[in-house]
């Protein structure tokens, strides 16, 4: 499985090319808000929502920005990750 940056959302592809997971996004003054988390049913339970926030992280530190958590996985990832906490934005 192989993760790619797109405009507005990280996304998790498998071996056959097929969007398999998704964090989209929508970026405004340097604070990604993070809209939704998806991963298909098929391929659930394997850490990969876990792996596309783990790319996130990976661009707010590239990009020097913060993150503005709106779905539920993203706030539950930040509140189980206070190591990040400083890529928040409040």
């Amino acid at each position: 499985m192989k993760i790619e940056r797109k405009k507005d959302a990280i996304i998790m592809v498998n071996e056959r090319g097929e969007e398999i997971a998704a964090l989209e996004y929508r970026e405004v003054n340097n604070v990604y808000h993070l809209m939704s988390t998806y991963v298909n049913p098929a391929y659930r339970g394997q850490g990969l929502a876990g792996e596309l926030m783990e790319e996130m992280v990976t661009l707010l530190k590239e990009q020097d920005a913060k993150a503005s958590p709106v779905c539920g996985y993203a706030v539950k990832y930040f509140s189980l990750h206070p190591e990040y906490k400083e890529y928040l934005d409040r």
